[in-house]
């Protein structure tokens, strides 16, 4: 009976152990992190740690990244969402693609306008042809324009959502007679 018992607390300890050091590990001072509580409404606050405590965390709030503005506590319990990122990344795909995108819209919108003018118009009976050049042509530019923007568009990736409480672990004896160990995360 002895050694079944010994058995059962070194195999609940070894899971806490590994479980707290992967939470402590993930946020350290430093980390540049996002949280919603009460204190911020319903908005994202964005901030660096500075320290980690059991029950609360020091930040400093915004795009700082010294240590040494003005800093906010937070109780970790009052914490109902939490990411931390996990890198700055240029958004020049997306930029590429939104100015491809306005660009052939706009050039195919004027580009069939011009094909309702009189006169000598080369449009006027080619409307759809006038369209997909105007097209083409703004949207090649669009493409410039969007990709140089987003080269300079710089934003954050974000983990999934983090979970600051601590894990519950339980020993349950199932149906058939065995032992399970369960560990219960909440995200």
């Amino acid at each position: 009976m002895r050694a079944i018992a010994s058995v059962l607390v070194i195999s609940l300890a070894v899971p806490v152990t590994s479980v707290s050091a992967q939470a402590i590990m993930a946020l350290e001072p430093g980390a540049r992190v996002r949280m919603q509580a009460p204190q911020f409404g319903s908005h994202w606050q964005v901030g660096t740690i500075v320290t980690v405590g059991a029950d609360t965390l020091v930040m400093v709030p915004g795009d700082r990244r010294d240590q040494y503005g003005a800093s906010v506590t937070v109780r970790r319990d009052a914490v109902t969402r939490f990411q931390i990122s996990q890198g700055r990344i240029r958004r020049t795909a997306r930029g590429a693609g939104i100015g491809l995108l306005v660009g052939a819209a706009v050039g195919g919108a004027l580009g069939t306008a011009a094909s309702s003018g009189g006169g000598d118009n080369p449009c006027r009976d080619a409307a759809l042809k006038c369209g997909a050049i105007g097209a083409g042509i703004l949207g090649v530019g669009g493409l410039v324009v969007g990709t140089l923007v987003g080269t300079l568009v710089t934003g954050d990736t974000w983990s999934g959502d983090v979970s600051l409480s601590k894990p519950l672990i339980s020993l349950m004896q199932q149906q058939d007679g065995r032992f399970a160990l369960s560990a219960s995360i909440s995200f």
